[in-house]
């Protein structure tokens, strides 16, 4: 859950962002978010409008119809559920393929001001082609009151289930195979010109001191507020705690804020390396002088990684390879329910937030333009 204004969301990296060409579906949905908005407008029945509308509407209607929608999908169980959204795993019935359905609420979305962060989302996720990031498998999808995202599910569970499995923490020669791991997916968001600013998405022990001090109108930050965070991930994986954990938020928050007077290894507990050491330090310390700073390179180069192939480590079997029954087997997640809770409906918040417009024409003209992605095939 989000802690405070800004935390938790995907950034665009000022002159880092890149454009590609405009995909068909991202002019499809421009397309059909013109039409919308022109078709329930009182400029309707203007001359050129409305000529606009005659011509649009058989391909509206045939994009419409071809469209991928909610009823596509059969939810199985709910693996995990936030602010304003649900993740579920669920089965395309004509396909009978198995995906994870992230499902949010538009108009909560509108009201909490988060569209940015959703929309950033879903850019990262299209455009992601490298093996250490997670895709988009369908374009997402829209109804009156809900968002969805569609994406590959991955039945071995995540970092948090696996660290649960070894009572809280892992051996460093492991737990190297996974912070490896996730260095090339965080490489790879930020060279897509993105600063995720929370690993663990919005979890007050992973906030940097410059995202903190920047919520306080003190200076900005980039890219190295997310090695910040990987830092606090590779304590927290090898010696079973984080380092600034406290009883309540502000306390937690002081301590990173005034992380040199707090930050320590403890003086009892796991053993770990002198290179395990050296690698957190320099990732939990000031980001003049973070590893990361200069780009994957600081970390190919560290001794932490030493005789680790980074070219081959897609190839490389995992550490731990968790047990799965079927491709829809969620016994590597912490359950949440077998269905969809009851979230707002857009009755009780359309009088609330007064658009002038709809959403999707709003949405469509503030979006980053890029290639959409396909239609996945049936499989035999």
């Amino acid at each position: 859950m989000s802690t405070g204004p800004g935390l938790g969301a995907l950034v665009p990296t000022e002159g880092l962002q890149s454009t590609g060409p405009v995909g068909l579906q991202t002019l499809l949905d421009l397309l059909v978010g013109v039409y919308q908005e022109f078709y329930s407008s009182h400029f309707a029945r203007e001359k050129y409008v409305s000529g606009f509308l005659q011509w649009a509407e058989p391909l509206v209607r045939q994009v419409r119809r071809t469209r991928i929608k909610r009823e596509d999908f059969h939810i199985l169980k709910v693996i995990g559920r936030g602010t304003f959204s649900e993740v579920a795993v669920a089965r395309m019935r004509s396909t009978q393929q198995v995906y994870a359905l992230k499902i949010m609420n538009k108009w909560d979305m509108l009201r909490r001001g988060e569209t940015a962060c959703y929309q950033e989302e879903r850019e990262v996720l299209l455009r992601a082609t490298d093996a250490g990031s997670q895709s988009c498998t369908m374009p997402f999808r829209m109804t009156t009151t809900w968002c969805y995202l569609v994406m590959d599910y991955y039945v071995g569970g995540d970092l948090l289930t696996l660290l649960s499995k070894f009572g809280d923490r892992i051996h460093e020669d492991m737990a190297q195979f996974y912070l490896a791991e996730m260095i090339m997916a965080i490489d790879s968001i930020h060279r897509l010109g993105y600063v995720h600013s929370s690993l663990a998405v919005g979890t007050p022990d992973y906030l940097s001191p410059e995202i903190l001090r920047a919520v306080e109108g003190a200076g900005g930050y980039g890219p190295e507020c997310d090695w910040w965070a990987l830092g606090i991930c590779a304590y927290e994986m090898m010696l079973g705690t984080t380092p600034f954990f406290a009883e309540s938020i502000s306390e937690t928050y002081a301590k990173i804020i005034n992380f040199q007077e707090y930050f320590e290894f403890p003086s009892s507990g796991p053993e770990i390396s002198d290179m395990a050491r050296s690698f957190i330090t320099g990732l939990i310390c000031e980001r003049e002088v973070r590893l990361g700073r200069k780009g994957f390179s600081d970390f190919r180069s560290n001794p932490f990684f030493c005789g680790l192939d980074w070219a081959s480590l897609h190839k490389l079997p995992a550490p731990f390879l968790p047990e799965v029954s079927n491709p829809t087997d969620t016994s590597n997640f912490d359950i949440m329910d077998d269905c969809l809770s009851e979230m707002e409906t857009l009755s009780d918040v359309r009088t609330e937030l007064q658009l002038g417009c709809t959403w999707l024409l709003w949405i469509l003209l503030h979006r980053n333009l890029s290639d959409g992605c396909h239609r996945p095939q049936s499989k035999t």
